[in-house]
């Protein structure tokens, strides 16, 4: 992934839960990082479709994104490439395959930060423990 964000979890409670019932556990924080990469997933792309305040250029379907702005929606790659992978059962990435992309989110020498992905991370940081915590919950209750 060209740019990314990745959510571990780690703390006391995790150890805690882990050693009383392991399997369950894991398999709750796997289904509730699953769903939690769906939903940062949807905000990033909802984010680059959202109207742009920056200019208007001739030949580009849509008014471009001004500094501190998700970037426009121009072509469709950027909001295409958006993914997210949840690695075993404690760590997830949610980035963008675009070779632009990080490009876009860090800014470069040219071109003020367009955060797309850190923005969507705060956005949504507690959504995505309500909703792990809630998987755990019901795997730990069967």
């Amino acid at each position: 992934m060209s740019e990314a964000f990745v959510i571990q979890l780690e703390n006391n409670e995790v150890q805690r839960s882990l050693k009383e019932s392991p399997v369950k556990f894991k398999k709750g924080c796997l289904y509730g990082l699953r769903k939690a990469g769906q939903i940062v997933k949807a905000d990033i792309q909802r984010s680059i479709l959202l109207p742009k305040t920056g200019r208007k250029y001739a030949g580009l379907p849509n008014r471009s994104s001004a500094p501190g702005e998700a970037p426009a929606n121009q072509s469709g790659t950027l909001r295409k490439s958006v993914t997210y992978k949840a690695y075993m059962w404690n760590f997830m990435e949610v980035g963008d395959e675009a070779n632009y992309g990080g490009y876009l989110e860090r800014g470069a020498k040219y071109l003020r930060p367009r955060p797309h992905i850190s923005t969507a991370a705060s956005r949504t940081f507690n959504t995505v423990q309500m909703v792990v915590s809630m998987e755990i919950d019901k795997e730990l209750s069967k």
